[in-house]
């Protein structure tokens, strides 16, 4: 009976002995990362002329091992993160150029895609390469992306720049063993944040009235000028409004009875009086003589 008493006591502390174990055998475990890198940026000229206006045509990548797959998947990833930035009018990618592939060097390879791209109607050119790509490696995966941004009317380079994405494993140390574990974060994935962190430097010269507002205070006095601008509208309209009531005034001033003149006197009855005058005036002057 005294056993059976203490058996849920026995139990407790084998799993408090247990657990205690296993905190001080594991003494850290950590998923696998990507390091942050920044974009290297060689070329970076004003698009504000194209804010808007833009027409952008994206072809397919340019991959280390000729993967067409690989090289439409991030012409379709770049040309999803641009539409969402809403920066240009337009943005469509195309599957191929017909023989582009055979030329050898790069800068004619740019030089068939911007005609082509004329002849599609763009004025702008995505020109990308993807120059490492190692989905499989041991202890790192790592992805270099670069993109040149063309100007389609006279070939000028508006945008050149790379990113680096670099994943690294996660350690587990267990008891006195120590390995790497889990897997590194995948190549699409590292491709993913590179396109998004040359998207984002590629858009981010904005207007300053169509910069996203983070700031409550700049978002209230931006609101406060399209109400200010509504007011000033209707002020204008009851403006034009007012010589509708200006014509009525006269209206009304005609229907007024115009007073009656004064008698003008009779120009023939100045005339007769005048020898009367005359006579009185002479009498006057000979009585007194």
């Amino acid at each position: 009976m005294h056993i059976k008493a203490n058996m849920p006591l026995v139990g407790t502390l084998t799993r408090l002995i247990v657990t205690g174990l296993l905190v001080c055998g594991i003494v850290s475990c950590t998923p696998g990362v990507i390091i942050p890198q920044k974009v290297r940026i060689f070329e970076k000229k004003n698009l504000i002329n194209f804010y808007k206006t833009g027409r952008l045509l994206i072809i397919p990548f340019e991959t280390p091992n000729d993967s067409q797959a690989l090289g439409l998947h991030a012409a379709r990833l770049f040309t999803e993160k641009i539409i969402a930035e809403d920066y240009f009018k337009k943005v469509v990618y195309i599957e191929s150029i017909p023989g582009i592939n055979r030329l050898d060097l790069q800068s004619r390879r740019i030089q068939k895609a911007v005609m082509h791209a004329r002849e599609m109607d763009a004025n702008l050119l995505l020109f990308g390469t993807i120059t490492a790509y190692n989905p499989n490696s041991a202890i790192d995966s790592s992805v270099i992306v670069e993109v040149k941004l063309i100007n389609v009317g006279n070939g000028e380079m508006l945008w050149w720049g790379r990113h680096k994405a670099l994943g690294k494993k996660g350690e587990t140390f267990l008891f006195w063993d120590y390995y790497l574990s889990p897997d590194p974060p995948k190549a699409k994935k590292l491709l993913n944040y590179s396109a998004k962190k040359i998207v984002s430097d590629l858009t981010s010269q904005k207007p300053w009235l169509d910069h996203k507002i983070e700031d409550e205070q700049v978002g209230k006095k931006y609101k406060e000028l399209e109400t200010s601008t509504e007011v000033f509208i209707e002020e204008e309209e009851y403006e034009e409004a007012e010589p509708a009531a200006e014509e009525v005034v006269v209206e009304t001033l005609r229907e007024e009875p115009a007073e009656t003149p004064e008698p003008v006197p009779d120009s023939s009855e100045a005339e007769t009086d005048a020898p009367d005058i005359l006579d009185q005036t002479l009498k006057e002057f000979e009585s007194n003589n």
